[in-house]
């Protein structure tokens, strides 16, 4: 009897540590760190990268993220000399995230364009041709457009991917004209501006307009809104490739809507009601996200601009 009682309280002791021993697991030691890849063996897992202070030897497992500008990729498109962000776990050395970076910079004037392809004729180096796909970021004056837009001999900056050349950004610069517009005709594309040497103007086929940095289409200006155009061939008309548009100074409207209309809301301030419209320009944030959702007795807070005799709201934030 005596003799089981002296196994009693170490074999309650093992339990109690069996119980407690996930609790006193080693908790991991995320780091992360940049360098270039000087050693490579996806089939084995091992990867050796060189940082600013030293070499990592670290581990690949079936669990590491493997990213190639910001696009999924597989480990075994690792290789060496490729610049990378990589997460790891201090104690084990595991990789959980990597991120490799293959870009390069060059600029020129557009020589050619497809909708699959770009090419540039750099300044003091051979014509260079990239591949374009649904994921380049494609922009003329910081406006998005597509490889239709890109016309030729338009001055361009490109970050491209170092092996496949795949564009991953190309930012087009046009010269631009400014103005306020004072007439137009949706249907055809034409329109006039007021206050610069170039009057005249169509829309290109793939062009593409903002108001206030917001898509619309051309029949959503209205005469007196101000214009920058960025155009690409000057002519009668001259070609547009993007309109940005602006209206008047930005007017702020609080309080509860009242009343509700196909494209208008009404809101009753501390001054009186303002009638707001509501266009594609029209952004709702805030506790809804959709003009749609708005309804009597949102309590909001409105930015508008008086333009064309209404007040075209361009941003609505519904409060609590």
């Amino acid at each position: 009897m005596k003799s089981a009682n002296c196994w009693a309280w170490p074999l309650a002791l093992l339990t109690v540590l069996i119980a407690v021993a996930p609790a006193l697991a080693v908790e991991p030691i995320i780091a992360n760190r940049s360098g270039r890849v000087t050693e490579v063996a996806a089939a084995v897992g091992t990867l050796q990268v060189q940082t600013h202070a030293r070499i990592l030897n670290l581990l690949l497992t079936p669990e590491t993220q493997v990213f190639l500008n910001n696009h999924t990729a597989q480990q075994a498109q690792i290789v060496v000399g490729d610049r990378v962000d990589v997460r790891y776990d201090f104690n084990t050395l595991e990789v959980i995230r990597l991120v490799i970076h293959r870009a390069f910079k060059t600029h020129g004037r557009i020589l050619a364009a497809a909708n699959n392809s770009v090419t540039l004729r750099q300044p003091r180096a051979p014509n260079i041709t990239s591949q374009v796909n649904a994921a380049t970021e494609l922009k003329i004056e910081k406006t998005a457009v597509d490889s239709a837009t890109l016309f030729l001999g338009l001055e361009a900056h490109a970050k491209l991917e170092t092996i496949s050349n795949l564009a991953l950004r190309l930012d087009g610069h046009a010269p631009l004209a400014k103005g306020k517009l004072n007439t137009m005709n949706a249907a055809t594309g034409a329109f006039t501006v007021d206050g610069g040497p170039l009057t005249n103007f169509m829309l290109h086929q793939q062009g593409r307009v903002t108001f206030f940095g917001r898509p619309v289409t051309l029949a959503s200006l209205a005469p007196g809104d101000r214009l920058k155009v960025g155009y690409a061939t000057v002519g009668n008309p001259t070609t547009a490739l993007i309109i940005q548009a602006s209206g008047g100074p930005k007017l702020l409207a609080r309080g509860r809507i009242t009343a509700l209309g196909g494209a208008t809301i009404t809101v009753n301030t501390a001054a009186g009601p303002v009638v707001l419209s509501l266009s594609p320009a029209t952004r709702v944030t805030g506790r809804k996200d959709d003009a749609g959702d708005l309804r009597v007795g949102d309590k909001v807070k409105a930015k508008y601009v008086p333009r064309g005799g209404l007040n075209t709201a361009l941003k609505i934030v519904v409060r609590k």
